[in-house]
């Protein structure tokens, strides 16, 4: 495979990972919202402290979830490449007609 077309290649397979990423986090980000939801119902609606105490530790991990999911998406976005205009100013300088 040339270079080209391997680069070529590897920048599908990024962009395939990223949308993958996305995916992932969109769709389990919809589960913990309907459990935060069902917590906060249960919340209200008993008075019984052990059941109280089970719903915050479920609150709490499914926040912690949550968190995970925001730093997976932040770290995929984060490796963009460099823009082309900021690769030109760092080469020589181009010649002046």
């Amino acid at each position: 495979m040339k270079n080209a077309d391997r680069k070529g290649a590897e920048g599908v397979l990024k962009l395939d990972r990223e949308t993958l990423v996305s995916t992932i986090a969109h769709e389990m980000r919809n589960p913990l919202a309907a459990i935060l939801l069902a917590c906060s119902n249960i919340r209200r609606k008993t008075r019984s402290p052990a059941v109280i105490e089970k719903v915050k530790t479920i609150e709490k991990k499914s926040s912690e979830a949550n968190r995970f999911l925001t730093n997976l998406l932040s770290c995929s976005r984060r490796r963009k490449p460099a823009a082309i205009g900021a690769r030109r100013r760092s080469g020589p300088p181009s010649p002046r007609p």
